[in-house]
């Protein structure tokens, strides 16, 4: 057989089952290793201006007594001489060797580098029977806090001007100029940054996945292309798909993880990504859906927390499950929720028939809202802010209060202000965490959808 050129262990399991249902399992190991290794001792990263110690445990596992000559060679950093060492290493046995690696400071960075760097080691022992290399690249970060300064704005006249206040003491400093017909085309960025966030808990698959679907939609409907997103798409909605499942509990709920308790909040929203699948046209398991509907009917009925109630009834409702009297008792209970349950509420509302209730409770919002000259935002009052279970952030909230503005109140002045300041307050491509980042994404996605800012013509020119 041949395997892969990875020195690990292979394990083969073979399940069998007979005609007579008799059953029999069996597992191998395949161990793929060399007569002699080299193991680097290497950081995950080295600061500018850092002294360490690295080395390499070389290995013989041979059958006799080896010399080995040992050298090293990197570059950006400095090593200590020398380079090359020898060594007598016996059969079965293992040795170290290290050396001092110096990194220089920013200034003394080869060709002033103002982007971040790396350095490139490479180890080798030769033996008298056998040799090994292994050669790797390490980051080098700047000693300090990464910090981004941002900027976002709309073009009234035919110029437009703003400053950037750099520190001083700044490193890698770099700059970033995006033009675009719309301020809230800049998601672009925002959706690779979710397409390539690592998988973790149930939230973080769902934010990856979630907004990947309802972004995709609204580019396919605006003609837009983006080749890293359509070849990357399919496969990453499989795959979360396909995690997904496997963290559904056996009551049909979803938690954090897939042992731990199920947790209503959690469910309703992985049971909201799955239907916004099924509406782009995403093949997805039916069974599962049901029992994700089935779990959420009892804390629907006990729960006497507003924030969860409407929000489970909101993705019910998405589910084509919609409640129109339950929808109607809870418009007294405002007092009870968050602005984020409240705007969803109102989004509930309309979707069962409500909609003139809905747009007094979209009203009432906009009066709610800090708004400048040029940005409008809401802020959460700081008890339902410490609701970290529900994922709360002011900028989440301002996302679903735009999506009711979007829905109800399609020619509100606060919409462009809202979406100047959610572009003013990204962090880079994305916001403060994977959940707002999502939320915020879906937002703008209605937005475009609807103002159609993406069609616009124009050139432009830096000076």
């Amino acid at each position: 057989v041949k395997l892969p050129d990875n020195l690990t262990t292979w394990t083969a399991i073979a399940n069998a089952v007979t005609a007579q249902t008799q059953v029999g399992k069996g597992a191998g190991d395949i161990i793929v290793t060399k007569d002699l290794i080299v193991r680097p001792v290497l950081p995950r990263f080295f600061n500018v201006g850092d002294q360490a110690t690295i080395g390499a445990i070389i290995r013989n596992s041979t059958e006799r007594t080896q010399n080995v000559t040992v050298s090293i060679s990197a570059t950006t950093i400095s090593l200590a001489s020398p380079l090359t060492r020898t060594l007598t290493i016996s059969a079965g046995q293992s040795a170290t060797v290290n050396w001092i690696a110096n990194v220089p400071k920013g200034p003394n960075m080869p060709n002033m580098p103002n982007v971040p760097i790396s350095t490139t080691i490479t180890m080798s022992a030769r033996g008298e029977t056998a040799r090994d290399a292994v050669q790797l690249a390490i980051p080098i970060e700047p000693f300090g806090e990464k910090r981004i300064v941002a900027n976002a704005g709309q073009l009234d006249d035919n110029e437009a001007r703003f400053t950037l206040r750099v520190p001083n003491d700044a490193t890698f400093t770099t700059l970033k100029l995006s033009t675009s017909p719309s301020l809230a085309a800049g998601l672009i960025d925002s959706l690779e940054y979710l397409v390539g966030f690592p998988y973790g808990c149930v939230e973080q698959t769902m934010s990856r996945f979630l907004p990947s679907v309802l972004v995709k939609q609204a580019l396919d409907k605006l003609q837009i292309k983006n080749e890293k997103i359509e070849k990357e798409l399919p496969k990453q909605v499989e795959d979360g798909l396909t995690r997904l499942y496997a963290f559904q509990h056996e009551d049909g709920g979803w938690g954090w993880w897939e042992s731990d308790e199920s947790q209503p909040y959690q469910t309703a929203y992985v049971l909201y990504g799955l239907v916004q699948a099924k509406k782009a046209g995403y093949k997805v398991d039916e069974n599962a859906i049901k029992r994700a509907t089935r779990f959420l009917r009892q804390p629907l009925v006990d729960t006497t927390d507003y924030d969860l109630k409407v929000y489970i009834a909101y993705v019910l409702a998405e589910a084509g499950q919609g409640d129109p009297a339950l929808a109607r008792a809870m418009i007294d209970r405002q007092d009870k929720m968050s602005l984020n349950a409240r705007a969803l509420l109102a989004l509930l509302l309309k979707s069962v028939g409500e909609e003139t209730r809905a747009k007094e409770i979209v009203t009432a919002l906009a009066k709610l809202a800090t708004e400048t000259a040029q940005t409008a935002h809401w802020a959460e009052p700081d008890i339902s802010r410490r609701r970290w279970e529900y994922f709360i952030s002011n900028g989440r909230t301002t996302a679903t209060i735009l999506r009711a503005l979007l829905a109800l109140d399609p020619q509100s002045p606060l919409i462009p202000k809202v979406v100047r300041y959610l572009m003013q307050n990204r962090l880079g491509g994305y916001w403060r965490t994977t959940q707002e980042t999502a939320q915020v994404l879906i937002a703008l996605t209605d937005f475009l959808a609807q103002s159609r800012e993406l069609d616009a013509t124009f050139t432009y020119e830096v000076f």
